[in-house]
C-alpha cells in the first residue's frame, strides 16, 4: 500500500434495525418476496455497505438447521462406526460448494483403553481474490465492491499467504457411544462452518479463508492440534472456533473466550454483537481452555471461541438427548449474522482485528446507526 487512505476511509456502513419484532431483533423492513433468505421477515437494508449487505443477505438459518438435522442422524463418536458415514457426508457437502478447494488430513486418535484410530480433518479453502483460482468465482458475488478498489493493508502483499481460519469440531459423545447425536455439541458449530463456507465462497475475499471441520475434539482436541501444528508457520490473521451455538434458552448469551493477548480481536466480535442489537448478551472471558481454539493459541496464533455461556449447565450436554429440538432458529440466525458480519469486516473490508476500529478511522457510530 502507498500512503493513500484506505479504500473504506470516510465510508459509512449503515445498518438500521428494529428490535421490537417477535422475541428479538429483525431488520426494520416489511416482508418481501424479493429478499434472499428464508426468514419470515428478514430483509437486509439496501443502504448498508454493499459487501456487508450481500453477505448478510445469504444468512439462512433454515439451511444451517438442515445441516444440523443431517449431522444428528449420525452417531459421531470418534471411535464409533457412525462417524465414517458422517465424514463421507461432510466431504460430499463441502465438495458441492463451487469455487473452493477441499482437502483432508489424517488425525491419529488415541484414548486410554481404546485401540488407536484414524480420524479426518476436512479443510475447505476459499482463495483470496487475485490468486490463481480467480476464474472459478464466476460473475456473481461482490466484484463491484472489492475488485476495483485499492486493497487495504490485510491484502495478500507478503511472501506468506495471509489467512483467516474458521473451524468447529464435528465429532460428538454421550453416555451411550452408539447414540451420540450431538446437536448442540457440536453439529450446531460444524453446520455454521459449512454455512459460512457457502456464504464466503460467493465473495471475493482479500485473504485466504480456511474452513476446517475438526475431528477428535471430544477425545482430546486431536484434530485441531494436528491442523494448528501444520498452520503455525503461516500468517494466520485469526482463528474462530465455533463450538455450541443456537441453544434454545430464554436469555441467550454469546460467550467469547480467548486470552488477554487477543483482547482486540475479542473486542471486534463484542462490538459487532452489541452494535447489531441482537437479543444476545455478549460476554467475554480471557481464560481459554477445553476446545479447538486453544490448539492455535498455544502456537501463538490469534484465536477465539464463540459458544453458549456455560456448556456444562446445558442439561443435555454430552447426552443422547442432545437433539435438534434443543436449538432455536431465531437464536441461530442472530448468531450467524453476528459471525458473518464480524468475519466480513476483516475478510472483505480489510479491517485489522488486532487494532481498534477507532485507530483505523472507523467508529461504531459509523458502522451501526439506528433510527
Amino acid at each position: 500500500m502507498s500512503g493513500e487512505d484506505p479504500w473504506y476511509a470516510g465510508q459509512k456502513v449503515v445498518l438500521y434495525y428494529d428490535c421490537v419484532h417477535k422475541s428479538g431483533f429483525r431488520p426494520a423492513f416489511p416482508s418481501s418476496q424479493a429478499w434472499f433468505g428464508l426468514h419470515p421477515v428478514c430483509r437486509v437494508p439496501k443502504f448498508a455497505h454493499p459487501a456487508l449487505q450481500y453477505v448478510l443477505s445469504l444468512v439462512n438459518e433454515r439451511e444451517w438447521f438442515s445441516y444440523v438435522n443431517k449431522m444428528t442422524s449420525f452417531s459421531r463418536y470418534a471411535f464409533g462406526e457412525g462417524i465414517n458415514d458422517a465424514r463421507s457426508w461432510l466431504l460430499s457437502e463441502m465438495n458441492s460448494i463451487p469455487g473452493v478447494k477441499v482437502t483432508t488430513e489424517g488425525v491419529a486418535l488415541c484414548l486410554f483403553g481404546k485401540s488407536p484410530s484414524k480420524g479426518l480433518n476436512i479443510i475447505t479453502t476459499v482463495p483470496a481474490f487475485g490468486t490463481d483460482l480467480d476464474s472459478i468465482h464466476g460473475p456473481d458475488g461482490i466484484a463491484a465492491t472489492s475488485a476495483a478498489i485499492p486493497k487495504p493493508p490485510l491484502a495478500q502483499t507478503s511472501a506468506k499467504r495471509r489467512k483467516i481460519v474458521i473451524g468447529g469440531h464435528y465429532d460428538s459423545t454421550s453416555e451411550n457411544k452408539q447414540c451420540a447425536p450431538g446437536a448442540v455439541d457440536n453439529a450446531s458449530g460444524a453446520s455454521a462452518v459449512i454455512h459460512l463456507a457457502r456464504i464466503f465462497s460467493k465473495t471475493k475475499p482479500l485473504v485466504d479463508m480456511e474452513f476446517v471441520l475438526f475431528d477428535g475434539e471430544e477425545v482430546g482436541t486431536y484434530g485441531s492440534e494436528e491442523r494448528a501444528e501444520k498452520t503455525a508457520a503461516e500468517d494466520v490473521i485469526f482463528m474462530l472456533n465455533i463450538d455450541m451455538i443456537g441453544l434454545l434458552e430464554p436469555n441467550p448469551i454469546l460467550q467469547y473466550e480467548s486470552i488477554p493477548k487477543c483482547s482486540r480481536l475479542v473486542q471486534l466480535f463484542y462490538d459487532v454483537t452489541k452494535g447489531l442489537r441482537v437479543p444476545l448478551e455478549p460476554r467475554v472471558t480471557l481464560d481459554a481452555w477445553g476446545s479447538d481454539h486453544v490448539s492455535y493459541l498455544e502456537r501463538d496464533m490469534p484465536a477465539l471461541l464463540v459458544s453458549i455461556n456455560d456448556c456444562v449447565k446445558y442439561a443435555n450436554y454430552h447426552s443422547s438427548r442432545d437433539l435438534p429440538h434443543n436449538l432455536s432458529l431465531d437464536i441461530g440466525y442472530d448468531t450467524l449474522c453476528v459471525l458473518t458480519l464480524a468475519i466480513a469486516l476483516v475478510a472483505l473490508l480489510g479491517v485489522d482485528p488486532q487494532v481498534s476500529l477507532e485507530s483505523q478511522g472507523i467508529s461504531t457510530a459509523g458502522l451501526f446507526r439506528f433510527c
